[in-house]
């Protein structure tokens, strides 16, 4: 049996469009959100510079009521101002909420996007996720036939190689590609997170005269992404943050992070809280804390600081420990695991527990 492949519109298709038929709705969500900023600037850019401010307004749409789709009707009906085109960007318009019957409200929203205004749409990352449930739903459906429809996905390192070389060049400063590969990795691949710091790394380059970054330049200066997103969800789950932890969660997930990353991620956020509680009532200096267990000093500053009991502390190593085991041990489905994990956690660390 022969399978379709659906087709995705590309940044040459964006280009295309802009060219040729600016006009309509552009739907921009997916992973790598610096791809949907700069995607939404491109559109931005069909404004006259001298009109841009008049022709181009914001909205931040709080929930899907037929309040708030009337308001950015009512922004897309004003026509451009001494200028070919006008364009409306709206942020946390969370479609997929949207119930069935109510569809009428995102047709006449898309179809008011006419005669020189222009409407985008930008969905973070959790604003709107397809899966095997919802991909060939009536909304995705009507968006992926009536809009701009474009998911940024995260990039390759293959695809980051030369963009990162890029953006060095443009600087005067080089930086060879094994370099390269190992601040992508440390970023994990985010490219809003390596422009901020490719940005850094070329302010030190200028200040200090030299045009080359180092590894050793590098491995001094940036600080590895995912071991950020797994200390923020450990002082989630320890701060009992449910919807924040489960975020972090599910976003690590789509950056297919593997499950035993994660499982040891926690451990040690919770692990480091445990000593640097110990050392407080110690008085031992973070210096000596380093010293002690090579936990340096961004690492204690993101370290959870609730004053928790060493039992419930000791409890919760027991529970990780019980899903390495499990882990190792037996066939069952490692997001299960994991997920169950987590939410043990989270009960342990409640308030009240």
């Amino acid at each position: 049996m022969a399978y379709r492949t659906e087709k995705k519109n590309t940044a040459s298709d964006l280009k295309e469009k802009l060219k040729l038929s600016p006009s309509g709705t552009y739907f921009f969500f997916g992973e790598e959100e610096y791809l949907k900023e700069y995607y939404a600037g491109e559109v931005k850019k069909l404004l006259d510079k001298d009109m841009a401010d008049l022709n181009y307004n914001r909205i931040y749409a709080g929930d899907v009521s037929k309040q708030t789709f009337e308001d950015i009707i009512d922004d897309l009906s004003v026509p451009p101002i001494m200028s070919d085109y006008r364009v409306t960007l709206v942020r946390g318009l969370e479609v997929l909420k949207l119930r069935e019957g109510d569809i009428h409200l995102l047709e006449k929203l898309v179809e008011t996007a006419t005669g020189g205004n222009i409407l985008i749409i930008l969905c973070s990352a959790d604003e709107y996720v397809i899966d095997s449930k919802t991909r060939y739903g009536k909304i995705p459906a009507y968006l992926k036939e009536n809009t701009f429809y474009m998911e940024c996905e995260k990039q390759s390192e293959a695809k980051l190689l030369p963009w990162v070389d890029r953006h060095f060049g443009a600087e005067g400063i080089r930086i060879a590609d094994i370099n390269s590969r190992r601040l992508i990795s440390l970023c994990n691949g985010n490219m809003t997170v390596l422009d901020s710091e490719i940005k850094k790394l070329c302010a030190y380059c200028k200040r200090e005269k030299t045009d080359e970054v180092t590894r050793r330049l590098i491995d001094d200066m940036v600080s590895d992404r995912a071991e950020f997103d797994l200390y923020d969800m450990g002082n989630c789950i320890m701060s009992s943050d449910k919807a924040a932890a489960m975020r972090i969660y599910y976003s690590l997930k789509r950056r297919q992070t593997p499950v035993m990353v994660i499982l040891s991620g926690i451990e040690r956020a919770i692990s480091n809280s445990m000593i640097l509680e110990s050392a407080a009532s110690e008085r031992i200096s973070p210096d000596r804390v380093e010293k002690a267990t090579g936990m340096k000093t961004w690492q204690q500053q993101k370290v959870y600081r609730g004053k928790i009991p060493q039992k419930t502390y000791a409890a919760a190593m027991e529970i990780c420990l019980e899903c390495d085991i499990k882990l190792k041990s037996t066939k069952t489905d490692e997001d299960v695991v994991c997920e169950t994990m987590i939410i043990k956690l989270l009960e342990l660390f409640s308030p009240g527990k």
